[in-house]
């Protein structure tokens, strides 16, 4: 793990993105093209990659499928490379992957695009599997965040829409709360799952003041505090960009099958995070759909 110092200006968008899996036949080219498309939008805007950028499966893996898998892992990082040349400049952190991390006795996938990214103007920082980013401006400290590329599964089995939904949320928050209680946001990818857990408004508590009377009062933001309660932090999964289902067939007319369907996991939203700071202050984190 890495801590990590960025220095930022007062108003800003941090785009965390990820999952993309280049390499893997599912892998949504062209969502993944319009999340480029949204960090380059915009001059205020970074960018931190949040791991699995290729699908890092070779013929020995028991995942290894011929109709999803035609390029070697140095071809895919090689390919990647290629398409994060246009916002090299914009992205400060690229985190590991569970899948760059199984190819570990053949070399740092991950390390290697960060360093063909890196020119002399701007260094794409390697932020290993997990990270604490600490976000300076010219005044001092704005806020910190605890980044892991993710681990297990968030997964509810309530009968209700909208309890599942919940169950989903208390299910990452409990994941993540965990670790570092100064970090004003923790986020994680790999489930591939767009999830926003958002503080908690208006907690009401009471208390005794010095003069011996009740009192109550709300639990507040905490940017710069030591401990920042959980609920007035945010947890965030950052989604993805590889499809559940193949729609169409390939030339030779083979539908491809991947582990995502034979695992019968449930639909879920393509796409990535932006977080909108304004006046050093998280303004919104929003879910960007593709």
């Amino acid at each position: 793990m890495r801590i990590i110092d960025l220095h930022y200006p007062k108003d800003y968008d941090l785009v965390l993105f990820g999952d993309n899996h280049y390499g893997n036949r599912l892998w949504h080219e062209k969502g993944f093209a319009k999340c480029l498309d949204f960090i380059k939008g915009s001059r205020r805007r970074r960018a931190i990659h949040m791991g699995d950028a290729t699908e890092a499966i070779t013929w020995a893996d028991n995942r290894f499928d011929i109709t999803i898998h035609r390029i070697t892992p140095n071809q895919q990082r090689d390919g990647m490379i290629d398409f994060l040349q246009p916002v090299k400049n914009k992205i400060d952190v690229m985190l590991l992957g569970n899948h760059e991390y199984k190819l570990w006795k053949y070399g740092n996938l991950t390390d290697d695009i960060c360093k063909a990214l890196t020119n002399r103007k701007h260094e794409v920082k390697y932020g290993t599997l997990s990270c604490v980013i600490r976000i300076f401006d010219d005044i001092g400290l704005q806020f910190k965040m605890f980044l892991h590329h993710g681990f297990g599964r968030v997964a509810s089995q309530a009968k209700d829409f909208e309890q599942k939904q919940g169950n989903i949320k208390a299910s990452l928050k409990n994941k993540l709360k965990p670790f570092f209680s100064d970090v004003l946001i923790s986020a994680m990818g790999h489930t591939h799952r767009s999830i926003i857990v958002p503080p908690t408004e208006e907690q009401l508590y009471l208390y005794i003041n010095e003069k011996g009377s009740l009192k109550q009062g709300y639990i507040e933001l905490g940017e710069n505090a030591n401990f920042i309660d959980p609920d007035k932090r945010y947890f965030i999964n950052t989604g993805s960009f590889l499809k559940l289902l193949d729609p169409e067939p390939d030339a030779h007319g083979v539908f491809a099958v991947g582990y995502g369907e034979l695992a019968g996991y449930q639909p879920i939203d393509l796409g990535f995070i932006n977080i909108e700071v304004r006046n050093r202050r998280i303004k919104s984190v929003q879910k960007i759909k593709v």
